[in-house]
Order: C-alpha cells, then structure tokens, then sequence
C-alpha cells in the first residue's frame, strides 16, 4: 500500500514524493488547492505518469519540527498547537478532509519565516491517516517541546487523549493566546463563530500509516487489514464544506573526502559518549562535543540566543560565536549510524569543506571534518 523511499535534490535540497493512483485522486481538492494553496500545507508539483499521479512536495528550508526541540513560553507553545489543529477546521474550504493529512510527527515542517507549521497534505479519496496517527503524533509533540507553563500541556494532552474535537482544542487555546488574532494565517483574525463546524459531515475508514518519505496509494488500500473504524472526533467529521517493512533503500549521501588523522588530535576526556566532535578549529570554543545519543534520538546543534533566554538545542556555543545558527543542525543515531542534517542554517554546514543542501541527512564517517559555518567552528568526527 505504502512505498517508502528517501529523496533529494542537490540543488533545491529534500522533496517528499507521493504517488497516487488516477482513480484515487480527488480532483476537486487537487484543482483547488492548485489555484489556490493554503498556507498550512507543504507546497508540491504534481506530473502524471502512466496512470499515476506523482506529487513532489518542495521541502527547501522547512525543517522538520522534531528538529525544533526546546522549551517555549505558553504563547509561543499556544500558536504551534494553533497552526496544528486550525487547519483541520480550515480544510474544507479547499474541498479537502482531515484524514487526508499525514499525522506523523515525521511529515510535520516548521517554517522559519512564518514560524507556523506546515503540513504534508495528499489529494486522494483515500484515508491516508487516523485519529490514534492523531494522538500518537500529539504525543511526540510533548515529548520533544516543552513549555513553561505545564497547566496548558497537561490540558491540551489531555484534551486529545479523550478524543476532545478540533472546536474545543481551539478553545482552550484561546484563553492562552490573544483575543483579537492569532499568529495562524500571517494574523487573520478568528471570530468564535468561525469555529463551528457543520454536523452534516461523512466518516473516512482507516488506512495503514507509513512513517517516511514516498507513499504510495493504490486501490489496495481500501483492503487493510485493520479494519477499525476511526475513534473519536475523527471518525464522522470531515471539516468545513463549501456549498455543490522492511525499510526504504538508505538513499543519504556517504562523504568520504580526505579525513584527518586522528592521531594528530589532542586526547580529552569523553566521558560515556559512544562518538564525539573534536575541535581542530578555533581554540577559544569548545574543545569536544559529547554525542550521547540512543537509536531513534536527536542531538541538536545550536548558538544560545539570549533573547530566547533558555536552552533550546542539545548543545550550544556560546552567543557570541561567529557564523552558528540558533538551530544550526541535528544529528540522529540510526542503526549505529550517525547522521547529520543541516537545518537550513545560515552558514551552512560543511563535510570535509562540501557544504550539505538543507534538510538533506549525511551520514557520518570517522574522521569525516565537520565545520558549522565558515569561521573556525571546526570539528572532527569519531566514533568511540
């Protein structure tokens, strides 16, 4: 039902590719949304090709949002669950239905310029999600980004998990974010009574979920073989209307230009890291970054922004280092393999001198050189 494959582009940097079948195809969401997109989607080009419909979703400099970890204050943490939830309540105005999104924290994109969510939509009659896809995506949500308030977390988690509708999230985010607009849609205004949805509205089944790149949707997929109807909210609710595995071939560039000799390093204490970063740069930073990270986990890279005033990556630089981003990039532990991914950082991030596109995931070799930015924040890799 689901194809899964990793893809990249070296000059425009990740794409998500979906290929829909044509009889699956919901034209008029797709000739809607192709005149007319919607802000909270991630934007794609669509081609057919022998009896397919094949989208390419443009990433460019959205980063994924399991990459914008830290802690946020209750407005801040408010509009993120906004920019969420609104569009399940928006999308009928564009002929589409809720369950057509992909609810996996993995296809989740913030967007630095709006600083709202983008999200990855597929015009297709089939259910490409479920309300539990819902509430386990909710869930690694608070797992990865805290807030300073813990009343509104414990309240919007827990409103999820008893199946509470769209309408009533959206309420208790409204006595945590400013009455007379929100900062969903670049600022539109929300009057209350915009957030009441029509009860004449048809149910969606269930289809199996993916949790990567490519999928592929057939006329199979109405052949699941969980055929659990949709709990909750979901299940009979389609949004507005208007009036009428094994795992995906590893697709990540290898670097494997001249290394350093790691005898030429200085030794230092690394303590329980299985790898470590080693400063050959700029004396004056930090002389070794521990990598203390499990299979499935994140370890962000980043430079303390006293405006923010709290910690918002795994390890920092100091405010005043040259050229490092605030989010500069991550690196994720897979197999025993590390992987490093640039998260559309100023400067950039380099591999022995070769910059990586944006949001485009490299694997790591030992004596790989890693640079963030182009002033000295020089790095060796090694694994312990």
């Amino acid at each position: 039902m689901y194809e899964v494959v990793s893809k990249s582009d070296p000059l425009i940097g990740a794409t998500l590719e979906i290929k829909v079948i044509e009889p699956d195809l919901d034209k008029n969401a797709l000739h809607t949304i192709s005149a007319d997109a919607p802000p909270f989607i991630v934007p794609f080009s669509y081609i057919n090709v022998d009896g397919q419909v094949r989208f390419v979703y443009q990433i460019g400099t959205l980063c994924k949002l399991k990459f914008i970890t830290g802690s946020r204050d209750a407005g801040s943490y408010a509009s993120l669950w906004t920019s969420i939830i609104r569009p399940l309540l928006d999308c009928g105005d564009w002929f589409m239905h809720p369950y057509g999104f992909k609810f996996d924290i993995e296809y989740l994109y913030y967007d630095k310029q709006s600083e709202q969510i983008r999200l990855v939509y597929v015009p297709t009659n089939k259910n490409v999600s479920t309300h539990d896809n819902f509430k386990e995506m909710a869930a690694d949500i608070t797992r990865i980004i805290s807030v300073d308030d813990p009343a509104l977390e414990n309240k919007i988690l827990r409103a999820i998990m008893k199946n509470s509708n769209p309408n009533e999230l959206m309420e208790i985010l409204r006595t945590f974010t400013s009455a007379q607009s929100y900062r969903v849609n670049e600022g539109l205004k929300i009057p209350s009574d915009e957030l009441k949805v029509a009860d004449n509205i048809r149910a969606y089944g269930e289809s199996q979920s993916t949790t990567d790149i490519i999928i592929e949707i057939s006329d199979k997929t109405s052949r699941a073989k969980d055929k659990k109807k949709p709990s909750g909210v979901f299940g009979g609710w389609s949004g507005k209307k208007k009036p009428q595995s094994e795992k995906a071939p590893d697709m990540k560039r290898n670097i494997q230009a001249e290394s350093v000799k790691l005898h030429d390093i200085q030794e230092e204490s690394v303590g329980d890291a299985d790898a470590v970063l080693k400063n050959i740069g700029q004396s004056n930073l930090p002389a070794l970054i521990e990598l203390n990270i499990k299979d499935g986990e994140v370890f962000s890279i980043g430079r303390y922004d006293a405006a923010v005033g709290r910690v918002q990556s795994s390890f920092e630089f100091d405010r005043t280092t040259k050229a490092v981003s605030r989010r500069h990039c991550v690196i994720e532990k897979e197999d025993a393999k590390y992987v490093i991914t640039d998260l559309a950082s100023g400067a950039g991030t380099f591999i022995n001198g070769e910059k990586l596109s944006p949001n485009t995931p490299c694997v790591l070799v030992t004596g790989n050189k890693v640079s963030f930015g182009n002033f000295g924040a020089d790095y060796i890799f090694q694994v312990m």
